[in-house]
């Protein structure tokens, strides 16, 4: 088994993911793979900034937030065949309007919390996850998503949090054993260093 790591570089734009394709489809021929992806370039740092504008008060979040649909959005159009297209906008839709919620609640707010902020910044993976994901089907790599939320546990150290590796050693076991795909590549969204808590609170870093 080997893993890949993609950063935000490596997946800013689509012509980069087809890369990350080529490279995926290359290096299955002779391995199971875990690919680990991060956010498109450049949507953490807009996240971050659209909590800033919230917790000011500012409602300039509202036209950031939909700088990073159009990117998504975007993506989705270059990658998917038509056919595919609604499908996965509608599922991107669902967790945009989520950060939405979370963005106006920091509005009204006016104040953003070390949580909150964790879990704003982890958007960008569960965004971007969804798209390569399904960029990888598209080019005939059998891909199972794995939400890292499943895996990964820490403590509640929000900003700078510490993985209890036992736990999480002991999940990404079980999950790796269930997977069965052909040529099985496992995409895992990797959240920045975003994680999810023993007691199921939302991500820390």
């Amino acid at each position: 088994m080997k893993v890949l790591k993609f950063g935000g570089t490596s997946v800013a734009s689509p012509e980069n993911i087809l890369k990350v394709v080529g490279i995926v489809k290359s290096q299955g021929k002779k391995n199971q793979l875990i690919i680990v992806a991060s956010a498109m370039g450049g949507v953490t740092n807009l996240l971050v900034k659209s909590g800033e504008l919230a917790s000011n008060g500012n409602e300039g979040y509202k036209q950031i937030l939909s700088e990073i649909e159009e990117k998504h959005f975007d993506a989705i159009d270059k990658l998917l065949p038509i056919e595919k297209q609604a499908t996965v906008k509608a599922n991107i839709k669902l967790i945009l309007n989520e950060l939405d919620d979370i963005c106006n609640g920091i509005f009204l707010l006016r104040e953003i919390f070390s949580k909150t902020k964790d879990f704003l910044m982890s958007f960008g993976e569960r965004l971007s996850a969804i798209i390569i994901s399904e960029s990888f089907n598209t080019n005939l790599i059998d891909t199972k998503l794995i939400d890292a939320r499943d895996l990964i546990v820490t403590d509640e150290n929000y900003g700078n949090a510490n993985v209890n590796f036992k736990l999480t050693n002991e999940n990404v076991k079980q999950k790796l054993k269930n997977i069965k795909v052909r040529r099985s590549h496992g995409i895992v969204p990797l959240w920045g260093k975003s994680y999810l808590f023993a007691n199921n609170q939302p991500c820390s870093t």
